[in-house]
């Protein structure tokens, strides 16, 4: 019975070490180890003075990259939101950003609430004033959407107390908790999974990976990131017909979960009142997703766009755009995909007069341009 027992505890401390020595040595979301601190700040300045921009960074640098540029850079307005609005700045949209004297473009893949957070608040801390134009994707106002925030996890909860939040449990790790995420079994398959996905799992060949090349260096399969945050594809064209989605990207049966509403809203107010100016920004999706063959597309995009109209109105702060295409006359040919409005779309946004979905519902004529 004694060897037995001796049998196990050993099992049992060789397993617990080799998830420890896991989750220490790789650690993908940064728990343990800054690293890459010094490799970030050093990319930011570089892009900030480099006026072809540089290749653009991997998944896995993004957020960094952003919170770094949110504290290094100066402007007097500031885009946040997903990739929706990645090539938005004041070359793109001048007739919505052309009274910015510098724009500073803080997108990121997949951004969600957790994200806004975390960005708004490092502009707080970063003293920024001006405007800021924060798009406002579908899945906005619902929580844990994806992981890829806790990447900047410990800004995601400097951010929430900046902006007037309550501590979030699932924010960064007190010390005992750091303890324990150090035998955790599922940090270490999220940290195995990195290695196993990408070559760019490794944090070693993470710092490897992220080198200042030049934009003019690109490659056709690459992108490139301006000195201002903003993304430059290489090439660039609309999908044939058939390749349209359906715009059903990360819907979900609830569109707005009334918490996250809430603190979205607590937020906006604290912005303003930090010196910021807050613009909420609605891409369009493609004309066909308004046929609303996806499974709650249509509703999701009704609810959320008339749930902003209405904050936008609460709060007395601006709206510009709509997720409906037809108030700004876009076709098939002004967009990348079902989604994602492309360049030759964005100098038609604008400020609308009313909600073009009440007009969808009942028949109406579409609202014209707010005077």
């Amino acid at each position: 019975m004694r060897r037995y027992v001796l049998s196990f505890a050993i099992c049992f401390l060789a397993i617990t070490g080799a998830v420890a020595a896991v989750n220490y040595n790789i650690d993908v979301n940064g728990v343990y180890r800054n690293q890459d601190s010094d490799v970030v700040r050093a990319y930011v300045a570089k892009l900030r003075t480099s006026p072809n921009g540089l290749i653009f960074v991997p998944l896995e640098w993004e957020r960094k990259i952003k919170i770094e540029l949110a504290r290094q850079s100066t402007a007097d307005c500031y885009v946040w939101g997903s990739s929706h609005v990645k090539q938005v700045d004041k070359a793109t949209v001048p007739q919505i950003l052309g009274g910015c004297d510098a724009v500073i473009n803080l997108w990121e893949s997949g951004a969600a609430f957790e994200d806004f957070v975390a960005a708004a608040g490092s502009l707080v801390a970063s003293g920024r004033r001006g405007r800021l134009y924060v798009g406002i994707d579908p899945w906005l106002l619902r929580r844990n959407v994806n992981s890829l925030w806790m990447q900047e996890r410990n800004s995601y909860e400097r951010g929430r107390a900046a902006l007037g939040l309550a501590h979030d449990r699932i924010g960064p790790l007190s010390d005992g908790g750091k303890w324990l995420n150090l035998v955790s079994a599922d940090y270490a398959l999220n940290n195995l999974r990195a290695v196993l996905t990408s070559p760019l799992g490794l944090r070693p060949t993470l710092v490897a990976s992220l080198k200042l090349r030049d934009g003019r260096d690109a490659n056709p399969d690459e992108a490139i990131m301006l000195s201002n945050g903003r993304y430059e594809p290489i090439t660039s064209a609309a999908p044939p017909p058939s390749s349209v989605g359906d715009g059903s990207f990360w819907i979900s049966e609830q569109a707005i979960e009334p918490g996250i509403a809430a603190e979205f809203e607590v937020a906006i107010r604290a912005l303003e009142r930090y010196g910021l100016k807050i613009i909420l920004v609605l891409t369009p999706y493609h004309p066909d997703v308004m046929a609303c063959t996806g499974a709650r597309v249509c509703q999701t995009l009704n609810a959320v766009e008339s749930y902003t109209r209405d904050l936008g109105s609460r709060v007395d702060v601006e709206v510009v755009g709509s997720y409906d295409p037809r108030p700004f006359g876009l076709t098939s040919r002004d967009f990348s995909d079902d989604t994602h409005v492309g360049v030759a779309g964005l100098p038609s946004l604008r400020r609308l007069s009313g909600n073009p979905w009440n007009a969808k519902r009942t028949g109406g004529a579409l609202p014209a341009d707010h005077e």
